[in-house]
């Protein structure tokens, strides 16, 4: 299971095995974290998931830049690179789209009216505020 941004409190204590008494709770990670932790998750080592997400021109990351993006002092170039990282990482590109502060490419540059973006963005911010 990728928690997606998401921590046990038996995780973050060390209460292994008291499952009655944990509550899952929702801290905030950055993108470089996530990152950082699904490709642990999944038992990658850096320079393995770098070779996976192509730039593009079509050479792979180098391990060093996917270091960077993991300690929070680079983003993601592009995104198509947010995109295959959410490929490889199992993970919605959506929670990366949000954790990069960007919005994905089929919802950039659009003629839409501004009432409807404020409605959009309200709905968003509601249902943020609703699962916390």
């Amino acid at each position: 299971m990728v928690k997606l941004g998401c921590t046990f409190m038996d995780e973050i204590w060390g209460l292994t095995g008291v499952m009655e008494a944990v509550t899952l709770i929702c801290v905030f990670m950055s993108l470089g974290e996530t990152i950082s932790d699904n490709r642990k998750k999944l038992g990658y080592t850096q320079k393995y998931l770098a070779q996976c997400i192509q730039k593009e021109v079509g050479a792979p990351i180098t391990a060093q830049y996917l270091n960077d993006i993991e300690h929070d002092r680079r983003s993601p170039s592009s995104p198509a690179i947010i995109e295959q990282f959410a490929k490889a990482l199992q993970i919605e590109p959506e929670v990366l789209y949000f954790q990069a502060g960007a919005l994905p490419p089929d919802l950039q540059n659009r003629s839409v009216p501004s009432e409807r973006v404020v409605a959009a963005f309200q709905a968003f911010r509601k249902q943020l505020e609703d699962a916390g």
